[in-house]
């Protein structure tokens, strides 16, 4: 049985396979150079929008990209 490649393959990096969709709040706080925590605290407020997948939460593309245009304007 073949092993599946590590999940750093699944990236969805530009030119790789399929664009990326969601992001998980600890790849977001990688992304923007935060703690986890800030991240999380973010979603709570309201400032970055986020599904609730039964206990894990979930940021689509679109909202990263708007809270992230967002802040190049404060």
């Amino acid at each position: 049985m073949a092993s599946r490649p590590p999940a750093a393959a699944y990236s969805g990096d530009e030119g790789e396979g399929v664009p990326r969709r969601v992001w998980k709040p600890f790849e977001v706080a990688a992304q923007l150079g935060v703690p986890y925590e800030t991240v999380l605290g973010l979603i709570h407020d309201g400032h970055l929008n986020a599904l609730k997948a039964g206990r894990y939460y979930l940021i689509p593309d679109f909202e990263f990209e708007r809270y992230l245009h967002s802040c190049e304007r404060c």
